[in-house]
């Protein structure tokens, strides 16, 4: 577990799955939702993004590289 704002420090490596909450619920911290993509699919990892917050509306994880979308 990672603190939104911080969830890019440290890398990937090593990790099969990611899942990210961008914006985070209650806080509403946000994270670079594209820069996790990407390095997490350097270190050969899916990303899973929980986009319950945000809406299709409000953003778009496949379009910013995350592999499967949640939405509650």
């Amino acid at each position: 577990t990672r603190p939104t704002k911080s969830f890019l420090d440290g890398g990937f490596s090593g990790y099969q799955l990611v899942f990210v909450e961008t914006p985070s619920n209650p806080g509403l911290d946000i994270c670079d939702l594209a820069g996790v993509a990407r390095l997490a699919h350097e270190a050969g990892a899916l990303v899973v993004a929980d986009n319950t917050t945000m809406t299709p509306y409000g953003q778009r994880p496949l379009d910013l590289g995350a592999d499967i979308v949640v939405v509650a």
